[in-house]
């Protein structure tokens, strides 16, 4: 995960602002004597304090550029337990794009023959419309999984929109994708996506059960 850039903001002062600004705080000034003004939170102005420090004083007795690096990089501790749950996560993501594929807003557009200028606009409208979920593929794109449509139509599964409105609120993204290609011992081991056609009221039934046991 991507730290969150720091809030900061610099100005630069010179001629009488600078030497009154300095002279206040004690500090000698002449006349071509210049100052930069950082404004920001604590963890923001140490950072800054650290660097111009470093640049100020190069030597041995300044901060070594070991520990600029050090306070500018994030604590994050991740167990051995995080990272094996993180690539299984990931091969299962890898799998269901391998075994059904993920369309992109363009693909849906040209599937439906949509003359649109927007060629996201079909997407997402039906996604608005609670027809169609997508999973997000590298944090910024969409991708909408291609169980979702029916092999004869480029229109959703009716059976999507069932299983949206019952589980929608509960999970989201590549939650949702994968309990809908996860194996269910409601569904006799299968997973929902094998029957969405050929029995999509099990489908329901299991979806209500699931709402059911995670309100418990």
């Amino acid at each position: 995960m991507t730290a969150a850039a720091l809030p900061v903001d610099v100005v630069e002062l010179d001629g009488p602002e600078a030497r009154s600004l300095l002279a206040a705080h004690n500090h000698s000034v002449d006349v071509d004597t210049r100052a930069i003004l950082v404004s920001g939170p604590p963890q923001s102005i140490e950072l800054a304090r650290t660097v111009i420090r470093l640049l100020a004083t190069p030597d041995a007795s300044g901060p070594s550029f070991e520990s600029v690096v050090a306070s500018l990089t994030p604590p994050v501790i991740v167990s051995r337990g995080r990272v094996l749950q993180a690539r299984l996560h990931a091969q299962r993501r890898q799998q269901l794009i391998e075994e059904f594929g993920l369309l992109s807003a363009a693909d849906i557009a040209a599937n439906v023959g949509s003359t649109a200028s927007n060629v996201a606009a079909t997407a997402t409208r039906w996604a608005k419309m609670g027809l169609i979920f997508a999973v997000e593929t590298d944090g910024r794109n969409l991708g909408y999984p291609g169980f979702q449509f029916a092999p004869e139509s480029p229109k959703p599964l009716p059976i999507i929109q069932d299983v949206l409105e019952l589980l929608g609120s509960r999970l989201k993204s590549w939650s949702l994708a994968t309990w809908f290609t996860s194996n269910a011992g409601r569904l006799d081991d299968q997973r929902p996506v094998d029957l969405l056609q050929s029995d999509p009221d099990a489908v329901i039934d299991y979806a209500r059960h699931y709402l059911h046991d995670q309100a418990w």
